[in-house]
């Protein structure tokens, strides 16, 4: 079966996520992986847009494959990265925030 794995916060705003195949990977397994993977990143497992803490969230793709499944979530995550930088643009994100903080205090 294949699987979508989101970490989201508690206003469903996805900070980071994989589709995977449970005949090689486990929940686990998964969810090791992409928290590793995010903080070999440098990220935290935060909300770049509000702030709050991610959890992950894990459904079923029934019928779908992996040859399937993965263009859509490419195509998912270019639309989610340019709506990202639009609300970044505009300073409505945690992490734009952030960045004009330390940038007048600097």
């Amino acid at each position: 079966m294949i699987w979508l794995t989101q970490f989201l916060c508690p206003s469903r705003h996805c900070a980071f996520g994989a589709v995977w195949d449970d005949e090689t990977q486990s929940r686990d397994e998964i969810e090791r992986d992409l928290r590793a993977q995010t903080r070999a990143a440098g990220l935290v497992e935060e909300c770049g847009i509000c702030g709050a803490a991610v959890t992950p969230e894990h459904r079923a793709l029934p019928g779908m494959t992996m040859e399937q499944a993965l263009p859509i979530a490419k195509e998912l995550q270019q639309a989610n990265l340019a709506s990202r930088a639009l609300l970044d643009a505009f300073g409505l994100t945690r992490d734009s925030q952030r960045a004009r903080r330390r940038d007048t205090e600097n």
